[in-house]
């Protein structure tokens, strides 16, 4: 993923944290290409946007949705790890 990707994302992220009234969150965060969780975490917090960050390192976004695109009739199944 290209540090620019991840910094936008973080940045939502981010904004949805402060905007959304909500004592907990859950936050998962899984690759459909891979069929894996990255990162799964309960009472999830501002201060743990390092550890979203790290589970983004190294993925590679857009790859699934041109395979998608060229195969319409695809399936996919996911089972949460």
């Amino acid at each position: 993923m290209r540090a620019s990707d991840r910094v936008i994302l973080l940045g939502l992220l981010s904004s949805l944290l402060e905007r959304v009234p909500t004592r907990s969150v859950r936050l998962v965060i899984f690759n459909l290409d891979q069929q894996k969780i990255l990162l799964r975490q309960d009472a999830f917090a501002p201060n743990a946007l390092g550890r979203v960050a790290q589970a983004l390192n190294g993925t590679e976004l857009g790859l699934w949705i041109t395979t998608c695109c060229r195969t319409p009739t695809a399936t996919w199944v996911f089972s949460p790890a």
